[in-house]
């Protein structure tokens, strides 16, 4: 399933980092240009990265369920993705990567179309 800018043209990526080390950001957005299989910038019109500072950490990871562990300069964490509705509220929450590109595309659709 393509993303159809008609359906999910106001739709934000938001990745967190779980480093908050000041050079961080640009190894995000070498990622994420990676993981995009592009160069382009126009990527992050719509994708955005945000770091914590520690003491912030713990309360966001309790918040959606995320362990993390730090060892030896490396950082261990589960993985969570959440659809936000344009109002603020979570439509549908995904722990771990037991989901398709497909159902997500779907889920934000419906989050952002909400049945009458």
């Amino acid at each position: 399933m393509r993303a159809d800018p008609a359906r999910y043209g106001k739709t934000h990526l938001l990745s967190i980092s779980f480093r908050s080390r000041p050079r961080h950001s640009k190894v995000l957005r070498a990622y994420g240009l990676s993981s995009a299989g592009s160069k382009d910038p126009a990527v992050f019109t719509r994708w955005d990265s945000l770091q914590f500072r520690k003491p912030e950490l713990p309360e966001f990871a309790d918040y959606f369920a995320l362990t993390y562990k730090e060892e030896g300069g490396l950082i261990t964490h589960s993985l969570s993705t959440a659809v936000i509705s344009p109002n603020g509220k979570i439509f549908k929450w995904y722990h771990g990567s037991d989901w398709q590109a497909s159902d997500l595309l779907q889920d934000i659709a419906a989050a952002s179309h909400p049945a009458s």
